[in-house]
């Protein structure tokens, strides 16, 4: 066979063969879909104009206003008031409060007398409740009808201050009655301490006497007992802090001294006496 009619039978049966596929396929198969409408190239629809929302502001909280209520009067109290019966305590005012006020200072127990009874006061009558009626410290700070009558009592004999303290250039008047030092300067009252004495068969002696030691940091090795910032007037008894009187108040005494609870006042009363300053103790 011929080159030439070789390939024309291989070109011939190449057609045969596809125009055979052809006829098999399902004539779906080869059908497109129709496109959609196509919109003229030349025709641009317009989007919207977006619409500009203004931020809204987050409301503001609702606060309740408080009505301010008118500040409570305080209760004024007048004397007579007082002796039928009335009880004062803190925020009372009035001519009872000054005269409650008076008498406190009468006794030594040193307060303003401005017709106010402020904490100062309330301090003062429960000082005073612990020394005459035998509270204990800081427990009573009113002041109803028995310790006003215990405190007209005791007030209404006087300071009872002898004379001859308000006349020494400096002096140290020891009332056991009243539970008080008093240290005068030229006739004025500097300063008031709560003391407590001596007890049975240790009594603290009377009379009159000049300080003749001072000792910041002394101890009792009788009574193995700490003695700081004494005052000696009489032997082996001085002036000086107790913590023993501190911590229980009037539910002790001394083996004969004087003592004070207040430290922090007995201090610079320490440093202004001198020695050679008048004593005198009294009951």
């Amino acid at each position: 066979m011929s080159r030439q009619l070789a390939v024309k039978l291989v070109a011939g049966t190449t057609v045969a063969g596809a125009l055979a596929v052809s006829l098999a396929i399902p004539a779906a198969a080869v059908t497109e879909p129709t496109p959609a409408a196509a919109t003229p190239a030349t025709t641009e629809e317009a989007a919207p104009a977006p619409v500009e929302v203004a931020p809204v502001a987050p409301a503001a909280p609702v606060t309740k206003v408080k009505k301010k209520s008118a500040p409570a009067k305080r209760a004024e109290f007048t004397i007579a008031q007082l002796n039928a019966g009335a009880t004062l305590r803190q925020g009372a005012t009035g001519e009872a409060v000054s005269d409650i006020q008076r008498r406190l200072n009468i006794l030594g127990i040193l307060v303003p007398v401005n017709g106010t009874y402020n904490a100062a006061t309330a301090s003062g009558v429960a000082r005073f409740n612990e020394k005459f009626r035998y509270y204990e410290a800081n427990e009573n700070k009113v002041v109803n009808l028995k310790t006003w009558a215990m405190l007209k009592k005791q007030s209404n004999r006087g300071d009872r201050v002898p004379a001859i303290c308000k006349k020494k250039a400096a002096a140290l008047c020891i009332d056991k009655t009243q539970k008080v030092v008093r240290y005068y300067k030229k006739g004025k009252l500097v300063e008031s301490l709560d003391a407590r004495f001596g007890g049975p068969g240790n009594r603290t002696r009377e009379g009159n006497f000049r300080i003749f030691r001072k000792v910041k940091n002394d101890f009792s090795t009788l009574y193995k007992t700490p003695m700081p910032w004494s005052m000696y007037f009489s032997g082996g008894q001085a002036v000086h802090y107790s913590m023993f009187f501190n911590g229980v108040g009037y539910n002790g005494a001394s083996h004969g001294c004087v003592n004070i609870r207040d430290k922090k006042k007995l201090i610079p009363l320490w440093k202004k006496v001198k020695i050679g300053t008048f004593a005198k103790v009294y009951g």
